[in-house]
């Protein structure tokens, strides 16, 4: 079950420095890792531009995790980057509007 307030909590502490967010990028990675399966599942229930921005998430995501951490300071700019982008997975996750809105109007009609 994801812990989304502990998973908004370290988002913040990690936008606080790229110096922390290295100190934090094993739990950033731990985080995508529990979100990427939860959004493409959701992503598939979208339409329009905010399917497609999920699927960039998505794919940003993907990514991130298959490529190695750049080494020196760059690991920091990785590590923000992780960051930034489980906050965008956090965000999908957490909006059911993004779904809801999606969803066809109902038309009133019974049959």
């Amino acid at each position: 079950m994801l812990d989304v307030p502990a998973i908004r909590s370290l988002c913040e502490a990690a936008f606080a420095s790229l110096w922390e967010a290295e100190r934090l990028r094993e739990a950033l990675v731990g985080h995508v890792l529990l979100l990427l399966p939860e959004i493409e599942v959701l992503a598939q229930q979208m339409s329009g531009e905010t399917q497609r921005t999920a699927y960039h998430v998505i794919d940003w995501a993907r990514d991130l995790l298959a490529s190695d951490p750049p080494a020196g300071s760059a690991r920091a700019v990785r590590a923000h980057d992780l960051a930034v982008v489980r906050r965008a997975l956090l965000t999908l996750h957490e909006d059911p509007r993004l779904i809801e809105d999606a969803r066809p109007a109902a038309s009133g009609v019974t049959g």
